[in-house]
């Protein structure tokens, strides 16, 4: 997807908020009941520990990502949202220059539209970096009040939420771009705090029903 295109379905989220549910996009909404609708998990608490299955049932914790990293980014992903699709080429960027300073990704796919052979089909045909999980009823999802493909968490080597939200704000022309995983990144790699700890998410909804 080139970066006309993505600016424009980032445009529509952010002006078209009324219409969003119906159109499948979304951004954070509040719920402090938790599940499906809730606030996701706020930076400065600790994250769920969880194992998943990849598309070749091989299993995948956080801890053992946690491990020997100085940061874990966790990033809820689809096969089919184009946001999520859009911000690939940034993602796998961030990865590839932060893998050697500590920096591991995991992807989530939590979406009950979707299943173990799409991701599957989609690695093949789009390899990633990185694995890609799958979560069944989206409970991951839920645990951590994910609401968007893409919805960024980072966690440092205790599974304390330090950063959630967006990869970027999705600026169309490149001087405007806030590169806010990023910044997040080399502050807390520097031994600071994030610029900005939570931003806004958006992106398609995940689908928590098939």
């Amino acid at each position: 997807m080139n970066r006309n295109t993505l600016a424009q379905l980032i445009l529509f989220t952010l002006i078209a908020g009324a219409l969003l549910p119906a159109a499948g996009l979304s951004t954070s909404q509040a719920n402090p009941e938790g599940g499906p609708g809730a606030s996701s998990l706020e930076p400065g608490v600790a994250a769920p520990d969880f194992t998943l299955k990849d598309s070749t049932s091989v299993e995948h914790s956080l801890q053992s990502l946690l491990k020997g990293s100085k940061l874990v980014i966790v990033d809820f992903w689809s096969t089919k949202c184009p946001f999520s699709r859009g911000y690939e080429d940034k993602l796998k960027a961030i990865a590839g220059d932060y893998e050697g300073k500590g920096v591991k990704v995991l992807a989530v796919m939590s979406n009950q539209t979707e299943g173990p052979e799409d991701v599957r089909q989609y690695l093949e045909k789009t390899p990633l970096p990185y694995p890609v999980v799958i979560d069944p009823g989206s409970k991951v999802a839920d645990r951590f009040g994910a609401q968007t493909t893409p919805h960024i968490f980072v966690l440092d080597p205790s599974g304390t939420i330090r950063y959630v939200g967006a990869i970027d704000n999705g600026a169309k022309e490149p001087a405007g771009v806030k590169p806010y995983l990023r910044q997040a990144l080399d502050a807390l790699l520097a031994g600071q705090a994030p610029p900005e700890a939570r931003t806004r998410n958006f992106g398609c909804s995940i689908k928590r029903k098939a």
